[in-house]
């Protein structure tokens, strides 16, 4: 049968950069265009009982499936990559890098001149136009924090800006729509050693099972108190409030640290 993820990095990087960008000669390796197989409502056709809604082509006997991980150390993971890579620092400019800046070092005594300088130069730092050396806010020059990152995330959820819910850090409960969307096997990634074999027993991939944990073993090497440990003690509680969801639905813990 013919199987098809959604916008995982993992998977794609086993089906597409293992299996290169071509057929294999197997359905379930042809995933070079998973995007487009997300099941929206008002695209997906009504299902035949045994699943509320499914994929054009979608064979009765499909399996759903999709891996979870606590949603702290989701968002911790996306917040390190442009702390790691200047090219994600670009990408994610506009996102909530250069707002998340602005939030957490904007001073109010600044004029509107004063202020209007500080953006600008903060552009041209993002861009790699300008070095820290080559302005006089060069102490302002730097990748955003974790606790500017969490800040501009709580303040845009206090004002309903829809970037509170960018798909990177959203919760977990609202875009897996599990009622709807009838998901057959869920692996929480902190379980992958004892969950990632079933999986793979399911989809016939248990040949495959090393490279697999190998690789979620590696998405596991995250420190969420450390994380935490950078918040104050009410940010602490609003991030985790902001997943309250997640930890009911997907019997995850709050984490709260003391901060450092």
């Amino acid at each position: 049968m013919p199987l098809y993820g959604a916008s995982s990095t993992l998977w794609k990087k086993f089906f597409i950069d293992k299996y290169g960008r071509k057929r294999t000669g197997d359905d379930k390796f042809n995933i070079v265009n998973l995007h487009k197989f997300l099941l929206p409502i008002k695209k997906a056709r009504k299902g035949n009982g045994l699943k509320n809604r499914q994929m054009p082509k979608e064979p009765d006997d499909s399996l759903r499936f999709t891996i979870i991980r606590h949603p702290l150390a989701r968002l911790i993971a996306h917040f390190k990559k442009p702390q790691l890579d200047r090219g994600e620092l670009v990408a994610l400019k506009d996102q909530w890098v250069r707002p998340s800046i602005i939030l957490g070092r904007n001073d109010p005594s600044w004029t509107d001149e004063k202020k209007a300088r500080f953006e600008l130069e903060l552009d041209l730092w993002i861009d790699g136009k300008l070095t820290p050396e080559q302005s006089p806010n060069n102490t302002l020059l730097s990748e955003p924090t974790f606790s500017e990152f969490v800040r501009f995330i709580i303040d845009a959820d206090d004002k309903g800006d829809k970037r509170a819910y960018n798909v990177h850090w959203r919760p977990i409960s609202e875009w897996l729509d599990i009622c709807q969307n009838d998901i057959d096997i869920i692996v929480k990634l902190e379980n992958s050693k004892s969950e990632i074999p079933v999986l793979l027993d399911e989809i016939n991939l248990s040949d495959h099972e090393d490279y697999f944990l190998e690789n979620t073993e590696k998405e596991n090497d995250v420190n969420i108190e450390e994380f935490m440990g950078q918040l104050s003690p009410r940010d602490q509680e609003r991030i985790n409030d902001f997943y309250e969801m997640d930890y009911e639905f997907f019997e995850y813990s709050y984490i709260f640290s003391t901060p450092g």
